[in-house]
């Protein structure tokens, strides 16, 4: 367990580092700086929880998968507001139940109560999510922070970013999507393009999230993405070279969006020339051990 007693969870102010690539220079938001268990961009995602009086609430309720970034940030700010965290997921590969790594490693450290299920209970539970009945002082988080309630700490990172000093103000932003939840709010609070890549689908997912969760908002992120389709959270030499090349420069992303993000914009570099561009590292380096030791199974490694 990472913490006993109610704990206030401060998250400091994002840092600009400076960094080039394909012989531009960009700007990388630090959120993977803000705070030392949740940051990036579940740290915003979860924000409207952060803030909450640990009395608010007795349990939070979550799914996904069983090496979620977004698992385990849940864990930890359960365990630092001393509720309870229960968790569902599908089924578990028993090398993982006795090996114990990762995300799922350290969620189980911070008290969470997974639930697991079969591919077809899995299914069903989260198709009639909806239905879920809570009691009172719990909550229901959606998968990955796909829900309005996220929408808060976005329009704090956008008064972030509008605040910042002038020879630092962006005229363009970057971010990597899972669900589009993050570059969704932060562009309906920002006056600037807001520049977006899918990692976890491709351009018709993308837009049919951004439409589910906003429906009315008249500019939608840009998308763009890469000509090579990766395989969610699947290792690929790609991925690897680019995490090397930017850990060479002092700096860690992870290898399951920002790195494919990296890719995305040296295939449309000509969106970022002339352009002084913020990318917002997304944090996620919790889940990079269990992945460097799947990548350590291959000759490029």
């Amino acid at each position: 367990m990472i913490g006993s007693g109610h704990q206030n969870i401060i998250l400091e102010k994002s840092i600009l580092t400076e960094i080039e690539y394909s012989s531009i220079k960009f700007n990388i938001l630090r959120d993977d700086l803000i705070h030392p268990l949740i940051n990036g961009n579940k740290a915003r995602k979860f924000y409207y929880y952060i803030q909450k009086n640990p009395s608010d609430l007795t349990t939070l309720i979550s799914y996904g998968g069983y090496q979620s970034n977004a698992m385990y940030a849940l864990s930890c700010l359960c365990n630092l507001k001393q509720w309870k965290f229960i968790y569902h997921t599908g089924t578990i590969p028993s090398w993982l139940k006795k090996e114990k790594l990762g995300n799922y490693k350290s969620s189980l450290e911070n008290g969470m109560i997974l639930i697991e299920h079969d591919k077809k209970s899995y299914d069903h539970f989260v198709g009639h999510i909806k239905e879920f009945k809570l009691e009172d002082k719990e909550a229901l988080v959606q998968q990955g922070g796909y829900e309005k309630e996220s929408e808060t700490g976005f329009i704090d990172l956008a008064h972030h970013i509008r605040n910042l000093e002038t020879f630092n103000r962006p005229q363009q932003i970057f971010l990597t999507s899972g669900t589009g939840t993050s570059a969704l709010f932060l562009q309906k609070h920002l006056d600037i393009p807001v520049i977006t890549c899918p990692v976890l689908g491709n351009r018709p997912f993308l837009l049919k999230q951004f439409h589910s969760l906003e429906p009315d908002l008249k500019n939608y992120p840009e998308i763009i993405e890469s000509k090579k389709r990766y395989p969610f959270a699947q290792p690929h030499p790609d991925i690897y070279y680019t995490y090397i090349y930017f850990k060479n420069q002092g700096i860690e992303f992870d290898l399951v969006y920002d790195c494919a993000g990296w890719i995305a914009i040296k295939e449309n570099i000509e969106k970022f020339l002339d352009k002084k561009t913020i990318f917002i590292h997304s944090g996620g380096l919790s889940g990079n051990d269990s992945m460097l030791k799947r990548y350590s199974r291959y000759d490029y490694f």
